[in-house]
């Protein structure tokens, strides 16, 4: 994600299948978490443009992304800490998706558990 946002057209993983640092399991068929978590994020930024992306006095990144239809989303993290965000309900954020593919919905109170690991938060527009 920063990467991309910092002008990176294109990014490789060397040694898809290797026991330690790989995306596969040995029998280079079986994804391993990463490469889940690595399909995800695809998912999330093919098609998408890249509005803003940066992080805050306290350490939170924010990526905003915008697709055609009034879609926005938000890919948030702090990679240095498990903390409590409070998403702006200008926002208009329905539903929370995880590296792991998960998809939830916002709770009423507009808060969200955050850390190292990114969450998308998506407002789906029209």
């Amino acid at each position: 994600v920063v990467a991309w946002a910092s002008g990176v057209s294109r990014l490789y993983w060397y040694a898809w299948d290797n026991g330690n640092m790989g995306l596969v399991r040995r029998n280079g068929v079986t994804p391993k978490p990463p490469a889940i978590a690595y399909g995800q994020v695809e998912n999330w930024l093919v098609g998408a443009t890249m509005t803003s992306c940066g992080s805050d006095n306290a350490g939170i990144w924010t990526c905003t992304l915008t697709r055609p239809g009034n879609y926005r989303a938000w890919i948030v993290w702090d990679p240095g800490r498990r903390v409590s965000f409070s998403v702006p309900s200008e926002w208009k954020v329905t539903e929370i998706r995880d590296l792991s593919g998960g998809v939830r919905a916002l709770g009423k109170d507009h808060k969200v558990d955050i850390g190292p690991s990114p969450i998308m938060l998506v407002s789906p527009g029209h």
